[in-house]
């Protein structure tokens, strides 16, 4: 761990982080570990884009060399770093170590680095200032993330059909591991629960078998019948 113990962990819900193995080594460290939503990538955006903009990188990297990818991690997740970001305003790296990165192609190198007298009060004093403006430099990143997070949602927000469900409501949920010929829905689920700040919504089968985690109202829609007596669609996820 190059910068210690996280204190949460946020993922999705592949195996391998739902396995013993992972619950057991984050209760060692004593991390919290959160599950996204099933087949809810925006859940984790930050991390998804992050994904999406390795692959670009590395795609470049391998030249068609696709097996070779994991040669090419270093290289992409250090580019990826010193990047300035839009919604900070400054990179990674910046943010972390309050300066920028010392680069091959550099040509004022010797310069980059202000000179600090040999003199321990002096360069007390002068690391002082180095970490009160890095404070104040990480404070604006932060108003600032939180505004351009509030700009994007509003635009997201006039862009769709907000769709809202009650508990008793009867839906649809997308088979999102469709394979050949199966329908597009499962279902009819029984909504027994919700939470409205994250859109989310627990299931129960018209048998009464729960659906194991919660599901996003982006995979769900509305049944349209009068009575619902029995499934007329598999139920299995």
């Amino acid at each position: 761990m190059r910068f210690g113990c996280p204190v949460e962990l946020v993922t999705d819900r592949g195996a391998n982080f739902t396995s013993r193995l992972v619950k057991h080594y984050t209760q060692r460290i004593h991390s919290t570990h959160k599950l996204t939503s099933a087949f809810h990538p925006r859940t984790n955006g930050k991390c998804e884009r992050l994904n999406g903009i390795l692959k670009t990188m590395l795609r470049k990297y391998v030249h068609g060399a696709i097996h070779m990818w994991d040669d090419f991690v270093d290289a992409a997740l250090f580019a990826a770093r010193i990047r300035k970001h839009r919604s900070a305003g400054f990179s990674p790296f910046f943010l972390v170590y309050g300066r920028d990165p010392v680069l091959p192609g550099d040509l004022l190198r010797p310069y980059l680095i202000p000179t600090v007298a040999n003199d321990p009060r002096t360069i007390a004093e002068h690391t002082a200032r180095e970490l009160e403006s890095l404070g104040q430099v990480r404070a604006a990143a932060e108003q600032r993330m939180r505004a351009v997070s509030e700009y994007d949602k509003q635009k997201w927000d006039a862009a769709i059909t907000k769709v809202d469900f009650e508990i008793g409501d009867h839906v649809l949920m997308r088979n999102e591991q469709k394979y050949g010929l199966e329908y597009n829905w499962m279902g009819p689920f029984l909504i027994v629960d919700k939470n409205d700040i994250t859109n989310i919504y627990k299931l129960v089968s018209i048998g009464g078998e729960p659906y194991p985690s919660w599901v996003h109202v982006d995979r769900l829609k509305e049944v349209k019948a009068e009575s619902i007596r029995e499934p007329w669609v598999d139920q299995q996820a």
